[in-house]
């Protein structure tokens, strides 16, 4: 049996980035990222737009720290990771319930949204104090550093 779980996503930023911090110390990031569905033509032949799928994404480790800084809402990135899926209990002790959402290997940031500054191009060493990245990978992510 073939085990792929890979996810590739494009789309834009629908909150501010929220940083919190593993019990290790690990930084992570969550955001949530619309991604468009494609028009189409309702019977009367008018051009409609759907509403965008949401979905949950978290950044963990280093590749953190540079979203935390550079991503702001609105903003256009690309993401590849895989899906995961959390269990756990329900406030009444008893039902189980499931968190599904992406966990990043790699955020490509794209356009900010009109009136921020735009991402800086063609920067090396963002960690050098410079200025924006373009792309940042995800390095070791343990299991027991999930949000869950």
């Amino acid at each position: 049996m073939l085990g792929i779980n890979t996810v590739t996503l494009t789309g834009r930023i629908g909150n501010e980035p929220t940083v919190t911090y593993t019990p290790q110390g690990t930084p992570q990031v969550r955001v949530s990222l619309a991604v468009p569905k494609p028009p189409y033509k309702d019977k009367a032949g008018e051009k409609v737009q759907p509403e965008p799928n949401w979905f949950q994404v978290w950044i963990y480790g280093p590749a953190a720290d540079n979203c935390a800084r550079w991503l702001v809402k609105g903003q256009e990135i690309g993401v590849q990771g895989t899906i995961q899926r959390r269990d756990f209990t329900g406030k009444d002790g008893k039902e189980v319930r499931n968190y599904i959402f992406i966990a990043a290997s790699r955020v490509i940031f794209g356009n900010k949204p009109r009136g921020q500054s735009p991402t800086a191009p063609d920067v090396a060493h963002p960690e050098d104090g410079g200025g924006s990245p373009r792309e940042t990978e995800v390095t070791d992510q343990k299991e027991d550093e999930l949000p869950f």
